[in-house]
């Protein structure tokens, strides 16, 4: 449900790559992408990568329209500012660090890799993401 409330706002709300609804409709395809891998066969990269590309279009939408004078800032610095700035509940912010954590573990050699028994906790995560980008998305 939340899923498709992410994928229908964001279609209704349109815009050019970088927009609110682009970034809303993105993060509803991640968020796809992920439940068929949670569901279906699992690929655990594909899973972390798209958690991680969830969280950043969600950074997207509640650090819209903030000045960060030109730099480009990490998603753990994003995910700071967001909780800084108190744009987010604690809930959601400990979330996002949860699922990028996740994510940084698809891929570098010198982390540990993914596992099977991650999944219900990167869903889990995922999700009270997705369900905070939803009232934000309401509230816009």
């Amino acid at each position: 449900m939340v899923r498709d409330c992410l994928r229908n706002t964001g279609k209704s709300q349109g815009g050019p790559k970088g927009s609110i609804g682009n970034l809303v409709y993105r993060a509803s395809l991640a968020l796809n992408l992920m439940h068929h891998q949670y569901t279906g066969k699992s690929d655990l990269f594909v899973l972390g990568g798209q958690g991680r590309l969830l969280v950043e279009r969600t950074l997207g939408v509640f650090l819209h329209g903030q000045d960060l004078g030109g730099r480009e800032f990490s998603i753990e610095k994003k995910i700071k500012m967001m909780e800084g700035q108190n744009l987010a509940c604690k809930e959601m912010v400990a979330a996002c660090h949860k699922v990028r954590w996740y994510g940084n573990r698809t891929d570098p050699d010198e982390t540990d890799d993914l596992t099977p028994e991650d999944k219900p906790d990167v869903i889990k995560n995922a999700f009270i993401v997705a369900q905070a980008l939803l009232l934000k998305v309401r509230k816009v």
